[in-house]
């Protein structure tokens, strides 16, 4: 294929995953894979934009989609890195870039959050939805279902709430793809993610340390977050041991302070309050002290006895 038909096919894919149907815009995230095998980059490239939806006089192709089908591209562009191989680190800096900017352009306004939370609304049934649907639910239907005696075996429509609420659910998805693709891109970067560390760690610190609240917005970000932690650690593994910020003085590389800033902030959070976070911390720091035994034992004389390691 050359690189009009791949421009061609690319543009038709979009409007594929515009659709509500989960069976249409799922085989779309495999098209787009697929596709992508013709010319990674080009596919790669013009996602993205899409994916960081950059105002449309301003990208290159003049499309613009909702915030929940920039989550479904994000799902497609971690297809197409998991079958890059070795050509995954020449894909990942627009990747990257991408990522970082929306997941802090979209930090929840606390306003927002407080009435969500008192509203009581359930986000992880809310997402099952299109923003619009959401929002077309008017109370006369709901109290026209109420009079309806028939059974309906079909799944029962979600409750009318705000358009804010249905807004806030659609962004929160997208932000927990982007840091889901986060993880994936640094993982498969390997060694051309040393550049982007400080500023990948940083995010998903920031998250852990600062947003602390109990409500659901705060929980799900917390629980993406702590499993980016861990998806650095399985992916990178005996790489941070080497990697690391400027060090002092902006001279050189001060080696292991990625990894040792994640070890600090996982100790801390060993008896969070989320499940879901404890798990995703435990089986990081389970891989962290494996790789600390692996590197101490390679590096030990045949008879020397291993030390007792009590804090890293």
């Amino acid at each position: 294929m050359n690189e009009n038909q791949i421009h061609i096919a690319c543009t038709k894919l979009v409007n594929v995953l515009n659709d509500n149907e989960s069976f249409v815009y799922l085989n779309g995230i495999h098209a787009i894979a697929a596709l992508a095998a013709h010319n990674r980059v080009y596919v790669v490239n013009f996602y993205v934009e899409i994916f960081e939806n950059i105002p449309r006089e301003e990208n290159n192709y003049g499309l613009m989609v909702s915030d929940r089908h920039r989550a479904i591209i994000a799902e497609a562009l971690s297809m197409i890195l998991r079958r890059s191989g070795s050509t995954a680190p020449k894909l990942v800096p627009s990747i990257i870039s991408a990522c970082l900017k929306i997941v802090r352009n979209l930090r929840p306004n606390s306003h927002v959050m407080q009435s969500v939370t008192q509203s009581g609304t359930n986000f992880q049934k809310l997402r099952l939805k299109p923003t619009t649907a959401i929002a077309d639910i008017t109370e006369s239907e709901m109290n026209d279902d109420k009079k309806d005696d028939t059974v309906d075996l079909q799944e029962p429509e979600l409750p009318s709430v705000p358009i804010e609420t249905a807004v806030l659910a659609d962004q929160l998805l997208l932000r927990q793809s982007a840091l889901s693709l986060l993880a994936d891109a640094i993982a498969f970067a390997g060694w051309t993610s040393q550049k982007y560390m400080t500023d990948v760690v940083d995010v998903a610190v920031g998250i852990l340390t600062l947003e602390t609240g109990y409500n659901e917005v705060m929980r799900l970000s917390r629980r993406t977050a702590s499993f980016l932690l861990r998806y650095i650690v399985n992916g990178l593994q005996e790489k941070l041991f080497i990697m690391g910020g400027p060090g002092e003085g902006g001279i050189g590389t001060d080696s292991g302070s990625h990894l040792l800033l994640i070890y600090r902030t996982l100790k801390l959070l060993s008896d969070d309050h989320d499940d879901v976070v404890k798990l995703h911390v435990q089986t990081a720091l389970s891989q962290i002290g494996e790789l600390v035994r692996e590197d101490i034992s390679s590096n030990m004389g045949v008879n020397e006895k291993a030390p007792k390691i009590t804090i890293l």
